[in-house]
């Protein structure tokens, strides 16, 4: 049953998590770019910084004012897009702002 369970586990992590960053605060502010993909969460998150991965957040207010070189997956109560995506994007929130082209 453990080998099971460790298997399953195995397979529902993406291939891909050894290039990508994760962080987490209340207020949270990335200022720099990240190499590979960004998951962020935390109450208040801005993003600074052009990100050439892709993007998945979860907040209260989330705030894009650079480009994303890739997809975004946000969700939050408030959510500004204000520079363009290059990817996809999927968002989910009470208010929802898209300022900028998305591919």
């Amino acid at each position: 049953m453990k080998k099971l369970v460790l298997i399953g586990l195995c397979l529902l992590i993406p291939a891909q998590t050894f290039a990508s960053t994760a962080l987490s605060s209340r207020t949270l502010i990335v200022s720099e770019p990240v190499d590979g993909n960004a998951y962020l969460a935390g109450t208040d998150i801005t993003i600074t910084a052009p990100q050439g991965g892709d993007v998945l957040a979860a907040g209260a207010t989330i705030t894009t004012t650079a480009a994303i070189g890739g997809d975004v997956m946000l969700a939050g109560g408030t959510v500004v897009v204000a520079n363009p995506v290059a990817g996809d994007a999927r968002i989910a929130g009470g208010d929802i702002e898209v300022s900028a082209p998305i591919a």
